[in-house]
């Protein structure tokens, strides 16, 4: 990987990626939206204005200076 690390940011609730765990791979940092927050329940397309992806983005881009995560309540796109 030559010093570039990658992260793969999936949800469990995802329908469009099915099993939702295929957006992982060896080698890879895989964060699973919702994991952190018992609340986080985004779909795929609901991942666009998640707070809780967001963040997890944020942090992948800048390690150095994490930011916290939020624990809110993200409804689903279609709800």
């Amino acid at each position: 990987m030559n010093g570039v690390a990658y992260t793969s940011i999936v949800t469990r609730y995802d329908e469009l990626a099915v099993p939702y765990t295929s957006g992982s791979a060896a080698g890879v940092h895989t964060s699973r939206s919702g994991s952190s927050a018992l609340l986080g329940n985004a779909e795929h397309f609901a991942t666009l204005s998640d707070p809780v992806v967001g963040a997890d983005v944020l942090n992948a881009l800048d390690p150095v200076h994490p930011r916290p995560v939020p624990c809110v309540c993200v409804p689903s796109f279609l709800s």
